[in-house]
Parts: structure tokens; C-alpha cells; sequence
């Protein structure tokens, strides 16, 4: 399991084939499977941009056409000129202790710019303040709408989080790697980053690596760089020499003639200055060296010395200032927790009033209104919420009992008093209507006796027409007395006598009879009623169905009336009868009357709300000052609070050290300050203390820093010892060079000397006094034999000019510089322009080749160091194989000859110009270019046209490369796609570890492995996974197919939508382990029973 920082999980915003999506990562390996197209090589993209930066961005997918570049990873919105999106990892530093680190990007930028989310502000000073819990998509996003960069800043800020971007990516990186995020320190160089790009694209995209081929190979481990860096000076060194070259001048004849009279004795003086010039040279640098060594060793010392000294003095400086802050925070220690409740209390009741107005704003930012509109919109909302109730009750109950159109047509629509009266007329009418029809049917009865119908029919007689209209008309009285009689009562008391009557007067439909004094109307029988002469049987049915007419005008009656009581009923039991009359008859826009949620609040709340309206400037200034008040009150609470915890066992530490360390030193303080002589010990810098935001942090980080310095105590003391038997040695060495030389040389002339450069001074002295005395001998023995007596213990250069040159050199006038002078002026006359060009141009080659061949011998050892990594550890593949880069020298391209072109061009090899080799070639040569490929020519007697100039400058010609997979028996194996790809991602770990010890690398930092067609590896998988673990790494497969058997690794199935015209998936399928169950999720389903 990948130790801390890991990566906790990957999210996307505006992403193509993911949309906004989170993708939590298992701590050791997480797997992703999908058909081709459904964004998974994307996953290995989106880390690539987050940790590398497009500048050196290479996507994990070789595409049919165009390269993926970052800004076609934007989701792209139809019409729209910009889209946008984020890709970010929440890295889990320690356990519940989240940074989010992320790439924004843009469909019109092929640049990302890099950004950190954390919880403080100390982002400014490259530090980090992490998180309780991680952020996710739904974080950068406010509902649909992505927020923007330019928003961004401050919607993190309203979670109370700090956004950080950076235009720079070295900036960026610098900050990751300060916090051990990144195990490697990308900001030093260029290539730095580079090599860490394409090894993070080789595991992505192994099968572009081509482990057969030595080009491949030496692509992946070095580049091209070196090589196009070399070409580069190559056409800088050729740009300033064929400027100012000049048309060569010779005299070919006379430099021959010269040559052929003086070459014995030129030979033989250059051996003589170059013996002389090798024995001052090695005297020179043996000198320079040991008192360059000497200075340095002393400067080194005096440094350390006043490094340590230093840091006692500090050390002693802190150990004041903690106790006396100690002795501060126990005083103070009950003021500063009061002040902090105390300005915690003032916050809280500010921050009441800051929600209060926000929610206020919320208000009337919703019903669209000023600020001071708001009470009286409140009002005329609640006066139509009332008359709204007083409608739908009224309307509500109407409806349920239905009369509402009863209601509708009555006298309420003029009001409550005209409905209530024209209710009371309406039941009076309807009781006296009942109360008739009551007394009707009793007489249409005719088997009751008061019935006058009863007693014409027991007359038994035929009546006339007026006889009958008047039995019809007078059966409603009966024949009975009321008991109760009241006016307008009536009764027949002699049915006879009234029939005989005979006072009776015609009239239109009746007649008028007189009742002695009171005329009154009786309408004929109708057709309807049935006349009394019939038969009995027809009369008795017929007037045994009015009686039932009469029961059905009753109940319908009846009826009415009980509708018109619930009516009434209805008005009067509401709250407001009136005002809901009103209401419903003559408002009937209060029908669509809708309710505001917002403002469904109490009058006291809403008279807060105006309130804080009103005083809205106040509130906000409160409220950020309270705050800004509460933070520093708590950071110097928390202070006080970590002071007053941890400073008694720091104060402890600091004062064991200081007494161990005095006594220690205490005899070599004199020796000690002898050394440190103008050097004074500062007074511990107080400052950087009392200023510093965190007190206890900053003193642990200086007691570190200090023990640090100071544990060097017993390797300071014998370095005192070291040089003063160095001074001893120096000394020696002087007085002998002062008894040679007179003056001591100059040290700063010296600048490149050696212990190496010492010895070969003295192995070439050696060698150039026997080189002298051999030629000085054959000289003596072909040019005079017979005087070799006088030069058997002698070898004087001017005793031997004297008797070989007498004319040309009298003895009392030979001086050894003139004799090699009078042979080089006349060759410097004719040439000596062309000898300044000459010696710039070989100059300026020679240090050109003598930079490529030290890059090969530098890659040769970065192979031995991958071998190395290679052998060490359980890494064999397929569990047999064990892996090896095999170096072999191209022999094509021999890399002896960079160092054999050295020296043939060396003026100091004056043979080479009398015997016009290579140096003369050279001199001869207009072309720089073909100088070179003469020269590698005649040195390798390779003269193959397809060598260029290129080639010789390309570190990687020089070396033949493969990678070799052999068993314990030493048999090789081609291997397999996934041997192949286990083998490079082998590599790339190694590679990785190489780079991390040329650029810093640090033990903690995030590592993480996309292995891409992960299916192809079979049971080379197991090794990935044991190599993984052991350097820490994270693991990411992507598969068309699931990998292996489960073990509690997270997957992700992505489906891509081909319903969408977009680049969209579905949304993703996670499978989690069943100790990765979330607890709540974990009850819904009844962990106990799971997988039972």
C-alpha cells in the first residue's frame, strides 16, 4: 500500500468521455476497464498534465490523426466560442489530510495553467495548510454552470478555502517538491523535467519503446539533446573562425629548407624547454595543489568553525527566548483564552446578523424590490394571503357541500345583512309553502273525515260544475274547527249550504260567490282534476295520487329549505362572514392569488429583516472585523496554548546540549580562535523569532537546524589537526620551489590544478628528461662520434650547440632561448597569422570533442548505475528473467579517436607540422567541417560517405545498446508483450531512480504507475505489483477486459454514450472492496449479512 502523500482520487470538470466525474483511488491500485474510445487512456493524460504541465505533455494514445493535445480534453459546448475545465487530484499527505492539486484548461489554449487548493493562506510562503476533508466535482461547480478562473478565487474563498494558480510551471514545482509531493526537484532543468515526462509517457505508452533497437533504447535513456547541443557549438565555433579566416600564405620551399637544417637541433631544444617546462610545471602544481588544498581546507574549516560556533551562539540565544516566552504564556494564559470568548461571543452575535441579512438579500433579491420597499410589500402581501384564506374557506366549504350556485344567486351578493334577510323571507316562504301543502294533504285525504272530497262523496249525487269547483276550492279548509285559530282561519261547517248558495256571479276561468258580504273568486275544475261524478274506484285513485304529489312538493321543500339553512350556516360560521362575502362576489382576481415562501415569516422577523437592510454597511463591517479579530485572538490563544505544552521538554533538549557541547570544546576554543581571526559571532537574530507566525513550529524547526550543525562537533576537532600537519607539509614544498625558482608562482593562475593533474605533471617530467637525454646522445653519437667523451656525464645544451653549430652559433654567443627562436621566426614571418587562426580553430575543436567524449563516458556510468538497480531486489521477469543493459563501443564510430585527435593536433607535437599529418591537414583545410571528418577519417581509416558530421557529435553513436532478458542459465529470451512491457517499466523505474539521485530526489513523494493494456502482462503483472510496493508506487491498469482476480483493488468500468453526439460517457461503475463500503452504506444493506 502506497505509503503518504498518495493520490486519494482524481476529479473532472469539463473533461471529455468524463465529465464531472471522481474517480476515488485505492491507496495501492486501481484499475480502470473499458472499451477502446471510452476515455481511459484520458486518466493517464489528466496526471501527466497535473504533475508535468503541457509544455512537455505527451499524450498516453497515439490518435489515427493529430496529436491529443490539451486543449482537445475540453467538453465542447455547441455555440459556444470557450469552453473550459479542470482536472485535479485531492493528495491525501497524512491520514484525513487532503491538498488538492489540479491542471484548468481551455478548448482555445494548448496551455494549463497549474493551481493548489488547501485551507490557509501560507500557499504565499510555499507552505501547506491542508484540508479536513477532500474537494470533488460538484466543488468547482454551481449546479450545471462551471465556475470560471476569474470566479473561482473567491467562490473558494466562500468555503473558507484558498485558491493558488501559477503561470509558471517551475513555480508550481518548486512547491510540490518543497512539501514532498513530487519526489524529484523538476525546477533545476529543463531536462530534469523532460526525463520525468517521458518516463511517466513510456508506462502509459510502453509499446512506443522499442527494446530491440539500440536507437530506441539510447532515445529513452539520454534524448537527442546532448547531441543537438554539441551541433549547436559546433555551428557557433564554425560561425566565428570562417568570419575572420584569411587566405593562407605560404612559402612552403623556405619553411622545408628550415626544417631539413634545424630539425636535430629544434627537436632537441623543444625536448630540452619541455623538460625544463615539465619539471617547473610539476613543481608548479605540486605547490599550487597543496596550498590550493590548503586555502580551501582552512576556508572550509573557518566556515564550519564559524557555522558551529554560530550555531551555539544561536542556540544559547533561543534557549533565552523560549524560557522567557515560556514565563510570557504561563502569565498570560488566562487573558488570552478570556479574550478569545470574549471576541468569540461578539462574532457570533455579529455573524447572527450577517445570516440574517444575507437572508434578507436572498428576499428581496427573489420578489425583485428595493430594500425599503420591503415592509410595505410585506403588508400588502399579508392583507391578500387574509382575503385569499377568506375566499378558499368560503369557496372550499361551498363547493364541498355543494351549493356554491345557490350561494351565487342569492341576496348574500349584495352583502351579509341583504343575504341574512333575503335568507329569513326565503325560509318563511318555503315554511309557509310546507305548512300549506300539510293542510292540503289532510283533506285530499279521503278517508279522513274532516275532508269536504270525504262528504260529496257520501252524498252520493252527481254535482254541476260549479258544485265540484267549490268542493276543490274550500277542501283546503276542512271541515273542523282549529283549535287554535288565527287569522284568516276558515272552515266549512255546512258543506249543503254552501253548495246551494246561489248569490254566484260568472267570471273568465270561474266565478264569484257571495259569503254574506265577502265576494270570493273560485276557478273552475281544471281538466286536470278529476270530476266527482265518475265512479268511486276512479275517484279514490285519483285523489290517492295527489296525496302523493302533495308528499313530493313537501320533500322538495324540504329539501330547499335544509340547502338554505346549511347556506346560512356556512356564512355565519366563518371568521370574517362579511369581509368573505366581499372577497369572493367582488374580487375575483384573488383567485390566482400564490403564496411567496419567503415571506410566509412572522411580523418580528420581517421588521429584523428591514432592519438589517437598513443597516446592512454596519453589519458587514462588523461582522468581517469580528472576524478577522476572532483569527488572531485564536492563533494567539493556540500559541499561548502550544507554548506552555511543549516548551518545557524543548527547553530541556536545548540545555543538555548546550552543557554537553562547552565541555567538549572547551580545550580547543584557543586553536579554534586562531582560525576565526577577523570573524565575529553575531547575537542570535532575534527577529526572525519574534516575528514568526507560528512559535512552537519555528522553534522545533531551529533546534533541528541547530542540532544538525552542531552534531558536528568531533569531526570539527580533528579537522583542526588535519591542517596544521597540512601547513607543515606546505612549508616544505615552498622553500625548495624558492631555492629552484626565486618567486613562488601565482595562485591565481592556476585555476584547474589537481591531485590527478599533479601526478601526471610528474609522470610527465620523467619522461620528458629521458626523452632529452636519449635524443641529446644520439645527436652527440651521428653528428660527432668522436667527442662522445665529452658528453658521457655532461648533456649541456649549449656545450652540444658549440661543437654541432659552431658557425652559426659561436660558443661565447649561444643563448638557448635564440636557438630555437632564430628557427621559429622565420616560420612565424611567413605564417604567423594563419598560426593564431590554426590554434583557435584546433582549440576550439579539440574542447568541442573533449565535451562528447566526457558525455559518453557520463552515460556509460548512468548504464553501470541501471544495472545496478537492475541486480539488486527480486526483479526478474516472468519470475526467471533477470534484466541487464548490455554496452558494447559502436565500431563504427570508435570513441579512442576523440582522445587520439587531442593529441595529433597538439602544437606540441612539432613533428606532426615538419611531417604534415594531421595538424598540417588541419591548416590547410577551409571547411571546419571537413577538418573534422579528414581528420576522423584518417584516425579510425574509416571512409564511409554515410557518416556525418552530426553522427560524430552524437553522443549515442558512440555506444551499441540492448536489453537482455536472461535465465540463471545464461540463456536469452526474446520475451513477451507483456515480458517486453515489464521489462520497460522496469526500465522506467530504474531511469526514475537515476534522475532522483542527479536532481535531489527525496524518500517521500508521490509515485505512481500507468500501465496501459495492462491484459497483455499475464503473470509479469505480480512482479509490476511487487516492484510497486517496494518503491512505493501507486498502480493504474487500463484494460478493455477486468484484470486478474479481484483483491480489493478499486475498478471503474467506463460505457461511452454513442447515443450522444458529444464525447460523453455514461457515468461510471465503481467496484469497491468490502473494507472500502462507506459505514452509512454499510447499514443500508446490512453489512453483517453481505456477501452471505
Amino acid at each position: 500500500m502506497k505509503k503518504y502523500p498518495r493520490i486519494y482520487s482524481l476529479s473532472t470538470v469539463g473533461i471529455i468521455h468524463h465529465q464531472a466525474n471522481d474517480y476515488i483511488f485505492h491507496p495501492f491500485r486501481t484499475d480502470f476497464i473499458g472499451d477502446s474510445g471510452s476515455g481511459k487512456s484520458i486518466i493517464a493524460d489528466l496526471l501527466q498534465l497535473i504533475f508535468v504541465g503541457s509544455s512537455a505533455f505527451r499524450s498516453a494514445t497515439i490518435p489515427v490523426k493529430d496529436k491529443r493535445e490539451p486543449d482537445g480534453l475540453v467538453l465542447r459546448s455547441p455555440g459556444k466560442s470557450l469552453d473550459y475545465g479542470y482536472a485535479f487530484v485531492n493528495i491525501e499527505i497524512a491520514n484525513g489530510q487532503f491538498i488538492t492539486v489540479g491542471a484548468y484548461l481551455e478548448s482555445t489554449s494548448k496551455a494549463t495553467r497549474p493551481f493548489i487548493v488547501q485551507a490557509g493562506l501560507t500557499i504565499e510562503q510555499d507552505e501547506f495548510a491542508p484540508m479536513s476533508k477532500p474537494l470533488y466535482a460538484i466543488d468547482f461547480q454551481d449546479g450545471e454552470y462551471i465556475i470560471p478562473l476569474d470566479e473561482i478565487i473567491e467562490y473558494m474563498e466562500e468555503k473558507e478555502l484558498v485558491f493558488k494558480e501559477w503561470q509558471r510551471i517551475s513555480y508550481f514545482h518548486k512547491v510540490l517538491y518543497k512539501n514532498k509531493i513530487l519526489p524529484l526537484d523538476l525546477t533545476d532543468k529543463d531536462k530534469a523535467l523532460k526525463d520525468y515526462a517521458k518516463i511517466i509517457q513510456s508506462f502509459s505508452r510502453g509499446k512506443e519503446l522499442d527494446t530491440t533497437k539500440s536507437s530506441s533504447l539510447l532515445d529513452f535513456l539520454f534524448g537527442q539533446e546532448k547531441g543537438k547541443e554539441f551541433m549547436n557549438k559546433y555551428k557557433s565555433i564554425a560561425e566565428e573562425i570562417e568570419k575572420n579566416a584569411i587566405d593562407y600564405g605560404k612559402n612552403n620551399n623556405e619553411i622545408t629548407l628550415l626544417i631539413q637544417k634545424c630539425f636535430q637541433v629544434s627537436d632537441l631544444y623543444k625536448m630540452l624547454i619541455k623538460k625544463k617546462e615539465a619539471e617547473k610545471t610539476y613543481r608548479t602544481c605540486q605547490y599550487v595543489f597543496l596550498l590550493k588544498d590548503y586555502n580551501s581546507n582552512k576556508k572550509s574549516l573557518q566556515k564550519e568553525l564559524y557555522t558551529f560556533l554560530q550555531a551555539l551562539e544561536d542556540l544559547s540565544g533561543l534557549h533565552i527566548l523560549v524560557r522567557h516566552e515560556l514565563e510570557e504564556a504561563k502569565k498570560n494564559r488566562d487573558q488570552k483564552e478570556l479574550a478569545y470568548e470574549e471576541i468569540s461571543d461578539i462574532y457570533h452575535e455579529w455573524r447572527q446578523k450577517k445570516n440574517l441579512l444575507n437572508s434578507a438579500n436572498k428576499m428581496i433579491e427573489q420578489l425583485k424590490i428595493l430594500p425599503e420597499d420591503l415592509a410595505v410589500y410585506y403588508e400588502q402581501y399579508k392583507i391578500q394571503k387574509t382575503d385569499y384564506i377568506y375566499y378558499k374557506h368560503l369557496k372550499d366549504k361551498l363547493v364541498n357541500s355543494r351549493i356554491i350556485d345557490l350561494f351565487t344567486n342569492s341576496g348574500w351578493k349584495d352583502g351579509l345583512a341583504a343575504g341574512n334577510g333575503f335568507y329569513l323571507k326565503k325560509i318563511d316562504e318555503l315554511r309557509n309553502r310546507l305548512s300549506q301543502l300539510h293542510i292540503v294533504e289532510q283533506f285530499h285525504d279521503i278517508n279522513n273525515p274532516n275532508s269536504l272530497i270525504r262528504w260529496a262523496l257520501s252524498v252520493q249525487r252527481n254535482f254541476t260544475k260549479e258544485e265540484e269547483s267549490l268542493i276543490y276550492h274550500f277542501q283546503r279548509y276542512g271541515m273542523d274547527k282549529p283549535n287554535q285559530p288565527k287569522p284568516l282561519d276558515r272552515y266549512v261547517c255546512f258543506p249543503e249550504k254552501l253548495l246551494k248558495n246561489k248569490n254566484i256571479k260568472p267570471d273568465t276561468e270561474g266565478f264569484w260567490i257571495n259569503l254574506g258580504g265577502v265576494n270570493e273568486f273560485v276557478n273552475y275544475i281544471t281538466k286536470e282534476q278529476l270530476c266527482l261524478n265518475n265512479d268511486r274506484e276512479t275517484i279514490l285513485q285519483y285523489f290517492q295520487s295527489q296525496v302523493a304529489n302533495i308528499e313530493q312538493k313537501k320533500k322538495a321543500i324540504e329539501e330547499e329549505l335544509e340547502q338554505w339553512n346549511k347556506l346560512y350556516d356556512i356564512v355565519n360560521s366563518l371568521d370574517a362572514p362579511a369581509r368573505s362575502i366581499e372577497v369572493y362576489i367582488h374580487k375575483p382576481e384573488i383567485k390566482t392569488f400564490q403564496e411567496i415562501a419567503v415571506l410566509n415569516i412572522s411580523p418580528e422577523q420581517i421588521q429584523h429583516s428591514v432592519k438589517s437592510l437598513a443597516e446592512k454597511d454596519l453589519i458587514e463591517q462588523s461582522e468581517k472585523k469580528a472576524k478577522e479579530e476572532l483569527a488572531l485572538r485564536y492563533e494567539q490563544f493556540t500559541q499561548n496554548k502550544a507554548i506552555i505544552e511543549t516548551f518545557p521538554s524543548l527547553i530541556q533538549r536545548i540545555s543538555s546540549l548546550l552543557n554537553g557541547i562547552s565541555i567538549k570544546i572547551e580545550p580547543y576554543k584557543a586553536d579554534w580562535n586562531t582560525l576565526l581571526l577577523t570573524q565575529t559571532i553575531q547575537a542570535y537574530k532575534e527577529d526572525d523569532y519574534i516575528n514568526a507566525d507560528n512559535k512552537t513550529e519555528f522553534s522545533k524547526d531551529e533546534l533541528t537546524v541547530l542540532s544538525t550543525a552542531l552534531s558536528r562537533c568531533d569531526e570539527l576537532m580533528q579537522s583542526v589537526i588535519n591542517l596544521k600537519n597540512q601547513k607543515n607539509h606546505l612549508n616544505m614544498i615552498e622553500a625548495e620551489y624558492i631555492s629552484l625558482y626565486t618567486d613562488l608562482p601565482s595562485i591565481n593562475s592556476y585555476s584547474a590544478v589537481s591531485k590527478e593533474s599533479v601526478e601526471e605533471a610528474n609522470k610527465l617530467h620523467i619522461q620528458n628528461n629521458i626523452a632529452y637525454i636519449n635524443q641529446y646522445t644520439n645527436i652527440v653519437k651521428d653528428f660527432i662520434p668522436n667527442e662522445q667523451y665529452k658528453f658521457e656525464t655532461s648533456h649541456d645544451f649549449k656545450e652540444l650547440i658549440a661543437n654541432l653549430l659552431p658557425d652559426l652559433f659561436p660558443e661565447d654567443m649561444i643563448i638557448e632561448e635564440e636557438v630555437v627562436d632564430r628557427i621559429k621566426k622565420k616560420l612565424e614571418d611567413i605564417n604567423e597569422k594563419n598560426r593564431e587562426l590554426n590554434n583557435k580553430k584546433i582549440s576550439k575543436i579539440q574542447d568541442l570533442l573533449t565535451e562528447v567524449k566526457r558525455q559518453i563516458e557520463a552515460q556509460w556510468d548512468e548504464i553501470r548505475r541501471i544495472n545496478r538497480f537492475f541486480a539488486s531486489g527480486r526483479k526478474k521477469i516472468s519470475g526467471v528473467y533477470n534484466m541487464k543493459l548490455e554496452k558494447t563501443e559502436s565500431l563504427q564510430f570508435p570513441v579512442s579517436w576523440l582522445s587520439q585527435f587531442k593529441y595529433k593536433t597538439s602544437l606540441e607535437n612539432m613533428e606532426d607540422i615538419f611531417e604534415g599529418s594531421i595538424l598540417n591537414e588541419l591548416n590547410t583545410q577551409v571547411s571546419i567541417r571537413e577538418k573534422i571528418m579528414k581528420a576522423f577519417c584518417e584516425i579510425t581509416n574509416n571512409y564511409s560517405k554515410d557518416i556525418t558530421l552530426e553522427d560524430l557529435l552524437n553522443p549515442n553513436s558512440y555506444i551499441e545498446l540492448s536489453l537482455d532478458m536472461k535465465n540463471h542459465f545464461g540463456r536469452n529470451n526474446k520475451g513477451s508483450t507483456g515480458q517486453t512491457y515489464a521489462a520497460i517499466a522496469l526500465l522506467c523505474i530504474a531511469r526514475l531512480s537515476i534522475i532522483g539521485n542527479k536532481n535531489k530526489a527525496q524518500e517521500e513523494g508521490l509515485r505512481f504507475m500507468p500501465i496501459d493494456e495492462a491484459e497483455g502482462l499475464g503473470s509479469n503483472f505480480d512482479l509490476l505489483s511487487d516492484i510497486a510496493e517496494k518503491y512505493d508506487y501507486q498502480i493504474l491498469t487500463f484494460s478493455i477486459n477486468p484484470l486478474g482476480k479481484y483483491s480489493e483493488q478499486h475498478v471503474y468500468i467506463l460505457n461511452r454514450n454513442l447515443d450522444a453526439e458529444e464525447d460523453v460517457n455514461y457515468a461510471p461503475i465503481e467496484i469497491c472492496s468490502r473494507n472500502d463500503i462507506d459505514p452509512e452504506l454499510a447499514k443500508f444493506i446490512n453489512l453483517s449479512d453481505y456477501g452471505s
